[in-house]
């Protein structure tokens, strides 16, 4: 995950959205969560051997349906797949129990969902992170507080909102109660309409420097220190550079180093380095960095708006959607500074989803820019903070620093 992606990766996404064409301006938002695409690409079996349930998922999508598989019930690779000596996977042999067990759960996912119960399961439903469901909570005793709550009857009811009555139009019992006065909600409320898309970015860009300043924007260097959920710090340096992109934190016992050169990833621990791809390459590159400011229409569709404030660490914020491929993403920009201040990714996969969460603080200086100086990561199993000591841009960085050892 780039660091431009988390603080200017953004300004892409509101530049984006400003340069989006007439259809994907802000729209009210619709009902239910947003779908992925239709599969593409070459199937599971076509690239991968002994496939038997994950048949109908395209190819690209099985290294995020294992994480996702991973993190719903806290078994890992080597816990269904058999392990060779050599530290390779055979991962086409059905030696281990738990590999069994595991189709017999798709296979049940996959039934409950097709049979149109009016609700939909994944792994996580029921696992929520444990290798065995934990059932239900024993009871515990009751606070006063609950125990006079408890006995205190109900308010009654709240009368129709004022300007509106019980069977008049758009009321309950009106033409249009059953669905809203334009079909689009309940008991005849509508949804609150959101603000211009314009008029959100226009503010994040004034606060971060203006549009000039962030054209300009064609490189940044920062270093710093990232603490993980455990508590342990490490020191990190950060180098972006048109699509390209370089992280390296020195942890113990060895350094590692993440990096995308234009077209590849990589990933280097100590003296093992390897190839970065598929979903753990999009988790490094999802907005890439700032080359690609002002050329990002394709990145997103059904871009929306939403017209009820989110409260954020106690301040109120405007949620910005839209998709991106298998991933649906919103961006939660602070009403009173302008600036963005949470972000959450969101991929869907045959089995469950997975989701990411990026919170930006202390904003600062960055020569013509401002970025924030404190992210929190956050998915399930990441917890990182990123505390940024200094900020460099439109600094020379060579090509040869993303190119792979």
């Amino acid at each position: 995950m780039s660091f431009l992606e988390r603080s200017f990766g953004v300004a892409a996404v509101a530049v984006l959205l400003i340069a989006a064409p007439q259809g994907m301006r802000a729209q009210p938002p619709q009902g239910g969560p947003q779908q992925p695409p239709a599969p593409t690409g070459p199937m599971a079996p076509e690239k991968y051997k002994n496939i038997q349930i994950l048949t109908n998922v395209p190819a690209a999508q099985i290294d995020a349906t294992m994480r996702y598989v991973a993190a719903a019930t806290s078994f890992h690779c080597v816990d269904c797949h058999v392990q060779e000596a050599s530290g390779d996977f055979s991962w086409e042999k059905d030696d281990k129990r738990t590999k069994q067990t595991a189709r017999s759960m798709m296979k049940m996912v996959y039934g409950v969902n097709a049979a149109n119960l009016g609700v939909q399961v994944e792994c996580a439903t029921c696992h929520a992170g444990k290798n065995r469901p934990v059932g239900l909570p024993m009871a515990e005793m009751l606070t006063p507080e609950q125990v006079t709550a408890m006995m205190t009857p109900p308010p009654p009811p709240p009368g129709p909102p004022a300007g509106m009555q019980a069977g008049g139009p758009g009321g309950p019992g009106g033409p249009q109660g059953a669905a809203g006065a334009s079909g689009g909600g309940r008991g005849g409320f509508q949804r609150v309409p959101g603000p211009p898309i314009d008029d959100v970015v226009n503010k994040y860009l004034a606060a971060v420097g203006g549009r000039s300043a962030v054209e300009k924007l064609q490189s940044l260097t920062l270093t710093g220190t990232v603490t993980n959920r455990a508590g342990q710090a490490a020191a990190f340096t950060i180098e972006e550079k048109a699509n390209k992109y370089r992280e390296t934190r020195q942890s113990k016992p060895d350094a590692t180093v993440i990096g995308f050169d234009g077209t590849a990833g990589w990933q280097q621990t100590g003296a093992r380095t390897g190839a970065l791809v598929g979903f753990g390459l999009d988790l490094a590159t999802r907005l890439n960095d700032v080359g690609n400011v002002l050329h990002l229409t394709e990145k997103y569709t059904n871009v929306q708006t939403s017209g009820r404030p989110t409260q954020i660490n106690g301040k109120d914020t405007t949620q910005v959607s839209g998709r991106a491929g298998t991933a649906n993403e919103q961006l939660y920009f602070e009403i009173g500074s302008g600036l963005l201040v949470r972000r959450i990714v969101t991929t869907r996969t045959p089995l469950g989803s997975l989701r990411e969460q990026f919170d930006f603080a202390d904003y600062r200086a960055a020569g013509d820019v401002k970025v924030p100086f404190e992210i929190k990561v956050t998915n399930w199993s990441t917890l990182d903070t990123y505390k940024v000591a200094d900020a460099k841009a439109n600094v020379t960085v060579a090509d040869a620093r993303f190119a792979k050892p």
